[in-house]
């Protein structure tokens, strides 16, 4: 009997896996007719995560971590930003595929596991196998989550992490066994390694109201047992922050560095990406055509078992739980139009996040557990139901149904859902032989307008991973013949043949990126290069676009970041050409026949190493972002150093000439230079001045000063120098050892369910 019941679950859960499978391919894939072209859709799987998950994949299988990557600003940390997901473990696809496919791959399988595990989760909650499935299918199609296909795979790889925790706790709540907090630890982790930390945070809010109120429930009853489960959740919940720790603690570290950093967003900020109007969230919830991402949309017919979880019999602590969650969340996504949104920035970290409709993610988790609930509810409606109760469940649904219909502009297709609903609905609870069909009928309209809902109509790189090489000759040029020379990419014009990663992508030192947790200098200092009309709005939170523009005296400041070449498209080069008759910059010939675009040369490029001898010392980033945006600072006759830094002779004399010195070795962790000075000096590469950078002159430990506002500096002596820079964060060796020891907890904790479990010689327990 145990062994059916068994298969009966796979069949089940395999059968929801092929849903996922099936909802990918006819309405992400089969559905993209329009080539990618700029704009909204699709946008991050070109701008960040392609290039990076590429580069990243390339060097894993070369045997190296990706702990920084030169090829972004002066350099910048590539693990620490999290969003690409290197330690997680099941973004292994990558290693093994083609990024275009890989990509796909891990959405795929994320998406049949926020089925599954949902299901999973709705079956510990003592849901019926009807309501179980509801509860699976209408979150793994719901809008938020497929809409998170067409753009963000990190979005979709958070995604099933909730399911699993809240699994964990409710188990944890009947057999408090440290099995289950092992279990809720992995789904900390996997939560947080997936890249997705807005989701992370939403996640572990969700986690904790909700074991919050589940041991409340059992504290009535055993105070105990409640102290042991209470016990049990929070370490799950250490060891989970422990699991992540190789990436929680640079990822902390490179925040506090970012316009991110502790104190949040402004409220600017974090409306500038909130929906317009509280309308925004009807018009989504309401629109059953296929006509792109719904987030707001869980279908019209969902609606009756949602209402019918109600009148759950037994406890009802889960029911108010993922109602006061939907609601909330519903309301929080409104972003500023709702009256309590200042409320919600208040709690830790929700201040540190723009876009708050991405809570819809809570939403769409509670309309599906409250969906299985209610349709368990609606199964149930004849057995031991009073005529009474089932009048009022009639009433309760035919009345929102009117409401809906009076006061809501309905699309015909949504009319006809709810009218489908209704009937069924009616049906089921009233006519108790034809019961079950209208339950399976029921179920069979939720899904079928969930799955007809979403229509992705914008090429993904799935499609067609030649848009990243469309300008390879331009790229391929550069590459051969940069030495160790930065690029400014304009990407103003021809997008997305041009874009920000393309440096990451083709090997090219760019400045120009686009990466969300990016640091606070940088965003200063290129305000420095932009004219004043040109900067950014206050609200737009930077993530590395660089507006500046050649015929802008402005432009000059560019020569601190050792830049040789400018890639801009002929159309610029055609009405914005007069900044070549300067003699500093010369336009070269055509490279590739098809080319659109045109590689523009700095005559006069500062060199990535070399040796000032004059600083002018500053005492912190304020004054040193004056002096080097000072128009009589001149970086090829001194530096400028920040804090305290050993004097020289040189310091208080007339400016000098720098002296050149040699990149020997430039790997992406390790730079080994020599210099030759005839008088003492400070040896500075012009990379990303860091935490994690140490460094060495002739095998001895040297400080590193911050120079020229953002990069490296160290005092030499007159002679022949080797100079070493190695990058080797304690935020990443700290944050893995601690990994290490929350994995060994782990093991430790799984080896011993087993053996216990053949030390008694009992049936495996009972996951679900």
């Amino acid at each position: 009997m145990r062994i059916r019941v068994a298969s009966i679950e796979v069949a089940l859960a395999a059968l929801l896996a092929a849903g996922a499978v099936a909802l990918w391919y006819w309405r992400i894939i089969a559905s993209a007719v329009e080539p990618y072209q700029g704009g909204i859709p699709a946008a991050d799987f070109y701008l960040q995560i392609y290039p990076m998950a590429e580069r990243a994949a390339e060097w894993i299988r070369e045997g190296r971590l990706p702990l920084w990557n030169p090829y972004q600003f002066g350099g910048h940390p590539f693990l620490a930003t999290g969003i690409y997901g290197i330690l997680y473990p099941l973004n292994f696809p990558y290693l093994l595929l083609p990024a275009e496919i890989a990509m796909e791959a891990t959405m795929v399988m994320h998406l049949a596991a926020s089925g599954v595990l949902m299901y999973a989760f709705a079956r510990v909650l003592l849901l019926s196998r009807v309501g179980a499935v509801t509860a699976g299918i209408t979150f793994m199609w719901s809008g938020f989550v497929v809409g998170e296909l067409f753009w963000f795979p990190p979005a979709v790889c958070a995604s099933p992490w909730l399911a699993l925790g809240l699994l964990a706790v409710e188990r944890l709540r009947r057999d408090p066994r440290p099995l289950w907090s092992a279990v809720l630890a992995i789904a900390v982790a996997l939560s947080f390694l997936a890249g997705w930390p807005q989701t992370w945070m939403y996640t572990m809010y969700v986690i904790a109201l909700f074991g919050s109120v589940r041991l409340l429930d059992l504290l009535r009853r055993d105070r105990r047992r409640a102290l042991r489960v209470a016990v049990l959740m929070t370490a799950g919940v250490v060891l989970g922050m422990a699991l992540a720790g190789a990436q929680l603690l640079p990822g902390l570290e490179l925040q506090s560095h970012g316009p991110r950093r502790a104190g949040g967003l402004s409220l600017e900020q974090a409306r500038a990406m909130a929906p317009p109007a509280p309308s925004w969230f009807l018009d989504q919830a309401r629109n059953s055509h296929p006509a792109g991402r719904h987030l707001s949309y869980m279908g019209i017919a969902t609606m009756f078992p949602v209402l019918l979880s109600l009148f759950r019999v037994g406890s009802r602590a889960p029911v108010v739980v993922f109602w006061l969650l939907g609601l909330a969340s519903a309301g929080v996504a409104l972003g500023p139009n709702a009256p309590f949104f200042d409320y919600y920035r208040m709690l830790p970290g929700m201040a540190w996040f723009r876009a708050p409709q991405r809570i819809l993610y809570v939403y769409a988790f509670a309309v599906a557990i409250l969906s299985g609930i209610g349709m368990d509810a609606l199964a149930a409606a004849r057995e031991g139901a009073s005529s009474r109760r089932r009048t009022l469940m009639v009433a309760v649904v035919a009345g929102a149904a009117l409401a809906l219909l009076l006061g809501v502009s309905l699309p015909r297709l949504s009319r006809a859902y709810l009218a489908a609903g209704l009937i069924l609905t009616a049906v089921a609870i009233v006519i108790a032989p034809l019961r079950r069909a209208a339950v399976v009928a029921l179920v069979a309209i939720v899904a079928f307008d969930l799955f007809y809902a979403e229509k992705n109509r914008i090429q993904h790189p799935y499609h067609d991973p030649s848009v990243f090489t469309r300008e390879k000759a331009i790229f391929d040029y550069i590459k051969a013949n940069q030495k160790f020379d930065r690029t400014f990419i304009n990407t103003a014009f021809d997008f997305p043949a041009m874009m920000s990663k393309h440096g990451t992508l083709a090997g090219v030192y760019s400045i120009t990126d686009y990466e969300p947790l990016s640091l606070w200098r940088y965003q200063r200092f290129y305000e420095l290069l932009e004219a004043p009309s040109d900067h950014h709005p206050s609200y737009v939170t930077f993530t590395g676009k660089v507006n500046a523009k050649p015929t802008t005296a402005e432009f000059s400041r560019i020569d601190l970041l050792s830049v040789r070449y400018l890639i801009t498209s002929r159309l610029e080069m055609r009405f914005g050409a007069g900044w070549l008759t300067t003699g500093k910059w010369r336009a070269l010939p055509r490279i590739g026949r098809r080319s659109r675009h045109v590689i523009v040369e700095n005559a006069r490029v500062l060199p990535r190493t070399y040796v000032a001898h004059v600083a002018t010392h500053v005492v912190g980033e304020p004054e040193a972002l004056a002096a080097v945006g000072a128009r009589g600072f001149d970086p090829w006759e001194s530096v400028v150093l920040e804090g305290y830094a050993p004097s020289l002779v040189g310091d208080t004399q007339a400016p000098q000439p720098i002296t050149p010195a040699r990149i020997v070795h430039y790997d992406p962790t390790e730079v080994i230079i020599e210099a030759d000075a005839e008088r003492p000096g400070y040896l500075v590469l012009t990379d990303t001045f860091y935490p994690g950078w140490y460094a060495t002159v002739d095998g001895e430990p040297a400080t590193i000063y911050q120079a020229n506002y953002l990069f490296r500096a160290v005092p030499i002596d007159p002679g022949h120098h080797r100079v070493v820079f190695r990058y080797t964060p304690t935020s990443f060796r700290l944050g893995a050892a601690i990994s290490l020891l929350a994995l060994v907890g782990i093991v430790a904790i799984l080896g011993y369910e087993v053996v216990s479990a053949r030390r008694s010689r009992a049936s495996p327990s009972e996951v679900f």
